[in-house]
């Protein structure tokens, strides 16, 4: 082999290639060790509800280049899958907090909250709402031995009172929505227990 051009230019043309070629290959060579710390580390498994960045949803597959995540909330908001499928690329884990919903177990803490008037029966709302939480999470009281309980604070237009108990994962949209319902129809055949929400009233006084 014989070269009789400008050793340098080659020796330029040569770096200017593999500071191409490193740049290039940058990102599939972080996914992959992406990749091999999601098996060594198992931050996540397939089928656990994780967030990653911006994105949450349940954990479809874990390919050496993606992460494919069946996105909960989305556009809609909530606790319910949206239909739609996000491909995460693994070299984004080096660059994002990773949340694992079920990583311990499958239940999580949440709550239900509204607000009564001041002059509502603080006491009884408060067993009312327990009650309430109590007979939509039977199942997870049996199997993590902890019982639903309210709190309540201050505000504004009354008291607000806050109900938390602890739920499946997947099921908290609807378990809270189950609970706020119960709630609701609970406190209206109470003649001593009324909602608070914004409103004006209008006091006319009648002139002497």
């Amino acid at each position: 082999f014989t070269y009789a051009g400008s050793w340098t230019g080659l020796g330029v043309s040569v770096g200017l290639f593999s500071a191409a070629l490193g740049w290039a290959l940058q990102k599939p060579i972080t996914g992959i060790a992406g990749w091999i710390m999601v098996v060594l580390k198992r931050p996540f498994e397939i089928g656990d509800r994780i967030i990653i960045g911006n994105v949450r949803g349940d954990v479809e597959d874990i390919s050496l280049t993606h992460i494919y995540v069946k996105e909960i909330g989305g556009i809609i908001g909530g606790e319910e899958n949206s239909g739609r499928v996000v491909m995460i690329p693994n070299s984004k884990l080096f660059e994002q907090d990773i949340t694992n919903y079920t990583q311990e177990d499958e239940y999580i803490l949440d709550q239900v909250s509204t607000i009564i008037t001041y002059e509502s029966n603080i006491d009884k709302a408060m067993k009312i709402a327990v009650e309430s939480a109590k007979k939509h999470t039977k199942e997870v009281i049996k199997k993590t031995k902890k019982q639903p309980y309210a709190l309540t604070y201050f505000d504004s237009n009354g008291i607000n009172l806050r109900v938390r108990y602890f739920s499946p994962t997947k099921k908290l949209q609807r378990i809270s929505s189950a609970v706020t319902k119960e709630i609701y129809d609970m406190v209206s055949k109470e003649k001593d227990l009324r909602f608070a929400y914004p409103h004006n009233e209008v006091i006319l006084n009648k002139k002497k």
